[in-house]
């Protein structure tokens, strides 16, 4: 009888695919509270890695603004290098990973290279986005942190979110709708458009994943 009280004010896209998955999940997590207890892990893990790839693209992406295009491929290895010499000096292990994104440079160069010709630009990363749904019993915010917004001349703003994965794997993820992450972050940032990058080869090459018919999603 209590649980109308304890609706959150605010859902992170983590938090709406809970309930989404499994709303009992989600009334224990978020409405109760309860958390399983944080263990201490060695070594370092995929979502570690992910995390440094979000940092160096957006060191990368900002300073690129003042480089010219001939210098973009020398600047991510540089930026990449000085990023990862820190972490193998104190997790020798977290050099399978670096050596993973070494091989990820060319490719992502040549993706960057053509998603440019086709006119998008870098705009802004790793920014904190909101907006606010007024619902029937009060008002329900929706936040979230973007990996990055790209600005194009006729088709307005796209919203693009990092994966380590293949673009296979991701078009099949937007295809059977398993995944709302990039229709909530478009919803947070006003996009027109919105797309997985994939950091994971296939046949040298990696790609967006794009998602069809935004505003309805």
């Amino acid at each position: 009888p209590q649980a109308p009280s304890m609706l959150p004010e605010a859902l992170s896209a983590s938090a709406y695919r809970s309930l989404l998955a499994c709303p009992y999940q989600f009334y224990a997590q978020y409405m109760l509270g309860v958390k399983a207890p944080h263990s201490l892990e060695e070594g370092v893990e995929k979502r570690d890695f992910g995390s440094w790839l979000h940092q160096i693209l957006f060191e990368f992406h900002t300073q690129a603004q003042q480089s010219a295009p001939e210098n973009r491929a020398a600047l991510l290895l540089q930026i990449s290098e000085n990023y990862f010499a820190p972490i193998l000096q104190a997790s020798p292990q977290a050099l399978g990973f670096s050596v993973r994104w070494r091989n990820v440079l060319d490719a992502y160069i040549a993706w960057d290279a053509e998603h440019r010709v086709q006119g998008w630009e870098f705009s802004e990363g790793e920014i904190e986005r909101q907006v606010t749904l007024p619902l029937v019993h009060g008002n329900l915010r929706l936040h979230g942190r973007i990996d990055r917004i790209d600005r194009h001349p006729e088709h307005g703003v796209a919203v693009l979110d990092y994966k380590a994965n293949a673009l296979s794997k991701l078009n099949k993820k937007i295809q059977d709708r398993e995944d709302i992450q990039l229709a909530f972050y478009a919803l947070l940032s006003q996009a027109q458009a919105a797309e997985f990058v994939a950091l994971e080869p296939e046949r040298a090459k990696i790609g967006g994943a794009s998602l069809h018919e935004v505003a309805q999603a």
